[in-house]
């Protein structure tokens, strides 16, 4: 089992979250997977406070508004016990983790448009 045992996969790193963030990594010990851009035009957050390296999924415009996060899905089959994403709708490489986790039986927490619902899965 990784030593970090909690995936957080967001679609983006707004810099206006880095406080958040910064206090999931050294409580949760979480392990984050953030997309490299989004259609939005926010600042990044910048990276070197981590303790742990932040690793980034490649944004891949599809149609309309969606999307996927390329690499997302493979991380479904990591060592992870609970994932942490992004809910948005328009990001159909959550709704692949999101079936796989749960044929798998991993826990999901995600949260709809900017975390403003959470639901376990």
């Amino acid at each position: 089992m990784n030593e970090n045992n909690i995936c957080c996969i967001l679609n983006y790193a707004p810099h206006y979250r880095e406080e958040i963030f910064l206090a999931m990594e050294k409580e949760l010990k979480c392990d984050f997977y953030f997309g490299d851009s989004t259609y939005a035009n926010i600042k990044k957050l910048e990276y070197g406070k981590f303790e742990n390296s932040i690793k980034e999924l490649k944004f891949k415009k599809l149609f309309n508004h969606f999307y996927l996060l390329h690499g997302q899905i493979k991380l479904a089959f990591k060592d992870y016990k609970y994932y942490i994403i992004t809910g948005q709708p328009y990001n159909i490489s959550s709704w692949l983790l999101l079936i796989i986790n749960r044929l798998k039986g991993k826990k999901t927490i995600y949260g709809i448009m900017a975390g403003t619902v959470m639901k376990m899965s």
